[in-house]
């Protein structure tokens, strides 16, 4: 990866793999509001592509699904930790 080449946020794209997720998983909406003590809306608006779950959810998210947040948020989740070269 390249000095610049930055990996961007694309919420759509993360909705739909939290959607796939928990659909493979077999995970309610409901259920993951009550493990998490949120909303049913908050989970939902998720999966529908109309916000992100912050840092604390998405952590949380990672280790109800036993998947990594890589495969949450990240398109490409061969790229190693070690390849990435520092922005700055």
């Amino acid at each position: 990866m390249m000095k610049n080449d930055f990996i961007y946020i694309d919420t759509e794209k993360i909705s739909e793999r939290i959607d796939n997720i928990l659909l493979e998983k077999g995970i309610t909406t409901q259920e993951v509001s009550v493990m998490l003590n949120i909303s049913y809306q908050a989970v939902n608006k998720w999966r529908r592509g109309l916000g992100l779950p912050d840092i604390e959810n998405l952590y949380l998210l990672s280790q109800i699904t036993g998947v990594t947040i890589d495969r949450i948020i990240a398109e490409d989740t061969s790229v190693k930790q070690e390849e990435l070269e520092p922005c700055l």
